[in-house]
């Protein structure tokens, strides 16, 4: 068979992988715009798995960007069920950046963060070492 015949075999199925990737997302966030907006105090606990304190840690709202501390491994927030939020590091620490997985606000929940992911974690583990020697 011949380049061609493949190619066109090629085309179709990576389309449709990219069309069933996209309608994954698409629909998860139907779901989360469909849904009556029941406020609910979100009691997030942080697993912390990374060699700096727990209270360096923050949770950002992504609708607005506010952010809330984390103390002694835990956080309660007024939230929207269903609403997109972030583990992140907290404003104080400017130099750094770590971006945790978003998730969708809950009314008990735990978030991890792990700093053991490779390359890219240990540099924000490094920064943040260099940080909080001065």
């Amino acid at each position: 068979m011949n380049k061609t015949f493949y190619l066109y075999l090629a085309i179709p199925a990576i389309i449709i992988g990219l069309f069933t990737v996209a309608k994954s997302n698409i629909f998860s966030d139907i779901y989360w715009i469909t849904q009556a907006k029941v406020h609910i105090d979100a009691h997030i606990k942080l697993e912390n798995n990374c060699d700096i304190p727990s209270s360096y840690f923050a949770i950002r709202k992504l609708e607005n960007g506010r952010r809330f501390s984390i103390a002694r491994g835990e956080t309660t927030i007024k939230a929207i069920r269903g609403e997109k939020m972030q583990l992140v590091l907290s404003a104080k620490y400017k130099d750094v950046e770590y971006d945790g997985n978003i998730f969708r606000a809950e009314e008990s929940q735990t978030v991890y963060a792990d700093c053991s992911q490779g390359e890219r974690q240990q540099s924000v583990t490094d920064g943040l070492r260099g940080t909080f020697k001065n």
